[in-house]
């Protein structure tokens, strides 16, 4: 009896392993259509656990499985837009995702509609909401250029927050 529960859970956690590892999104899109975020709409059916790419947020997403450590899985992630771009690390916190180590460089139109310059991210972090995808924490320090947010011109170096609604200059 015993020697057939092992069995039993053997199986299970092997299936359970492989449908994380080599289950791609075409698969969650036939399973239950129509029940995934809207967001995911732009990634590619051959997006997994391990790696995947798409476009979301007019950009090109892409992301890769790193490893683990004591907080859990994590993965390298960036996106791209035309003429800008942010990579950090990623690992799952609750119901959400924290994105660590950001850098790289944002338009202020990305920071708020409207907005003017960029900055060239040098270390942050962000909070985003899953399954809705939405950001609801984040701060960035780096190096304005031309910024303009909130109607105040930034250059030189800069901190920034987002406070779940709009992001702001931290005096």
């Amino acid at each position: 009896m015993i020697r057939r529960l092992v069995l039993i859970l053997g199986l299970l956690l092997g299936l359970g392993a492989a449908i994380a590892l080599g289950g791609r999104l075409s698969h969650l899109r036939l399973l239950v259509p129509g029940s995934l975020p809207s967001w995911s709409a732009g990634l590619i059916d051959n997006a997994g656990f391990g790696s995947g790419q798409g476009r979301i947020l007019g950009a090109d997403l892409r992301w890769r499985f790193t490893g683990f450590d004591v907080r859990g899985p994590h993965w390298s992630a960036g996106l791209n837009g035309p003429d800008w771009q942010v990579q950090g690390v990623a690992h799952v916190v609750g119901a959400s995702l924290r994105i660590e180590d950001v850098q790289g460089v944002l338009p202020g139109a990305m920071l708020q509609d409207g907005g003017t310059g960029a900055v060239a991210v040098e270390t942050g972090a962000l909070l985003v909401a899953m399954p809705s995808g939405a950001l609801t924490e984040g701060q960035l320090a780096g190096q304005a250029r031309g910024l303009e947010i909130a109607g105040t011109p930034h250059d030189g170096p800069v901190q920034l927050r987002f406070d779940g609604n709009e992001w702001s200059v931290v005096p």
